[in-house]
């Protein structure tokens, strides 16, 4: 039988994957095809997500497969996939939620996340063409959690103590002041709200 590859989703508990993780990424210059060579590895990671970590994801950033450019996908309800190059966010108005997230690169994890609930974004597409969108609510803490991973920030910098471990289930089990220590098959989390199969 084929072995199937596909790009490896980076995790935290790797020593190795924790240096690039907090590497900050750089700008996207070349709009030729290595940059759609980079977005198609960023579609296969993500689709591979249950396959690699066990649970689905919304979004993924360059980073979390290796290559440090300022590059990340989001999934779309209506089933598109979309491409976000070079981004800049500036918030929209001062209110921000606090709502619980994981990430496919922090193995059982669930951190409480302060976001603005709604962002502008400037970005370009992998043609070069600059958009400027508004986005609220999911898709805009989605696009902020992407955003920090660019710049090698993680959730559990928010986490001020206020850890949630949860099992292979996707419940959530009694909290703990620290990440967990490295654990074999350790099993990461869909970005966002906690939930199974988003």
């Amino acid at each position: 039988m084929r072995k199937i590859s596909y790009p490896r989703i980076l995790v935290y508990h790797n020593l190795q994957d924790r240096k690039l993780l907090r590497s900050v990424s750089e700008p996207v210059v070349d709009f030729g095809d290595n940059l759609k060579q980079i977005a198609d590895q960023l579609k296969i990671a993500l689709l591979s997500a249950p396959l690699q970590v066990g649970m689905e994801g919304v979004g993924l950033s360059a980073v979390q497969i290796g290559i440090l450019k300022r590059i990340f996908v989001v999934f779309f309800d209506d089933g598109t996939f979309r491409f976000f190059v070079n981004p800049k966010i500036k918030p929209v108005g001062d209110e921000k939620i606090t709502d619980t997230e994981g990430c496919l690169s922090i193995p059982d994890v669930l951190v409480p996340v302060p976001r603005y609930e709604k962002i502008k974004i400037t970005y370009q597409d992998l043609e070069g063409n600059t958009y400027k969108e508004i986005y609220k609510g999911f898709y805009a803490r989605v696009i902020q959690h992407e955003v920090d991973h660019l710049d090698g920030k993680l959730i559990i910098d928010y986490s001020q103590g206020n850890v949630n471990l949860v099992n292979k289930k996707g419940d959530q089990r009694d909290s703990n002041p620290r990440p967990p220590a490295p654990q074999a098959g350790a099993l990461p989390l869909s970005y966002g709200h906690h939930r199974k199969a988003s």
